[in-house]
C-alpha cells in the first residue's frame, strides 16, 4: 500500500535527483535556489477552498479540486521554501530585488516545472491521476485552522517591507499595486522580473510565526 510517507519520500529523493535546482549566476556563482519541500495533504471536499474565490484572496477566476477532477479526494500542497541564500539576498536592499532572488524566480520556475513533471509521473506509477490525486491512499492531513490567515500575526512588517506599497493590515494586499511594481521590475531585468520583499525579514520568512 502506498502511503503519505511513501509519497513524501520519493518527492523528496525525487527532489534531490532533478537538474536545476543549483544555478549559476554570473558574478555570484553556483547558487542552490530551494530547500526540500514542504508537502501536505487536504480533503478536496474541504470548505476552505471556497474562501478561494473572494476577490481578496484569489478571485472569482478560482477553480475549486473538484473543477479540476471530478472524482477529487485529495489534494497535495508541495512548497518548495528559497534557499537562505537566496532570502538573505533579497533582504538587503529594500527596493530592488536581489539577482538571487530573480534568479530563483524564473529559473526556479524552470526547475519546480522539471520537478513536477517528475512527481506526476510517480503519481501516476502508482495509479494516482496525475492532475490530483482522486484515489487511496493518500489521506489528508488534519487541518487545525479555520481561517485562510490564520497563521498570521499581524505584525505588519510586511506591509513596510512593501516597495510598492500594495499591502496593509486594514484591506490586506492589493494585487493591482503589486503587479504594477513587479512589471516595473520587469521592465529593468527583463527576462527576469520579481520582488519578494514581503517574504524576507518576515516572522513567517520560513517557519510559521508563533502567537
Amino acid at each position: 500500500m502506498y502511503t503519505n510517507a511513501d509519497f513524501i519520500r520519493d518527492c523528496k529523493t525525487l527532489f534531490g535527483d532533478t537538474e536545476g535546482n543549483t544555478v549559476d549566476i554570473p558574478g555570484i556563482g553556483p547558487t542552490v535556489l530551494f530547500e526540500e519541500p514542504l508537502i501536505g495533504f487536504a480533503d478536496a471536499g474541504d470548505e476552505i477552498f471556497e474562501t478561494f474565490r473572494r476577490k481578496e484572496v484569489v478571485g472569482p477566476n478560482y477553480m475549486a479540486p473538484a473543477e479540476w477532477l471530478t472524482a477529487a479526494r485529495t489534494v497535495v500542497s508541495m512548497f518548495l521554501p528559497f534557499s537562505e541564500a537566496v532570502r538573505s539576498s533579497n533582504r538587503a536592499d529594500k527596493t530592488d530585488p536581489s539577482d538571487e532572488w530573480l534568479y530563483a524566480r524564473i529559473e526556479g520556475q524552470e526547475f519546480i516545472g522539471k520537478y513536477m513533471e517528475t512527481v506526476k509521473q510517480c503519481m501516476e506509477e502508482h495509479g494516482i491521476d496525475a492532475c490530483v490525486p482522486s484515489s487511496d491512499p493518500l489521506d489528508p492531513d488534519a487541518r487545525n485552522y479555520t481561517g485562510i490567515d490564520d497563521y498570521c500575526v499581524k505584525c505588519g512588517v510586511c506591509a513596510l517591507n512593501c516597495p510598492g506599497k500594495a499591502i496593509s493590515l486594514r484591506h490586506g494586499k492589493n494585487n493591482i499595486k503589486c503587479n504594477k511594481y513587479v512589471e516595473a521590475m520587469k521592465k529593468k531585468y527583463s527576462p527576469r522580473y520579481g520582488c519578494g520583499k514581503c517574504q524576507v525579514g518576515v516572522p513567517c520568512e520560513f517557519r510559521k510565526p508563533g502567537k
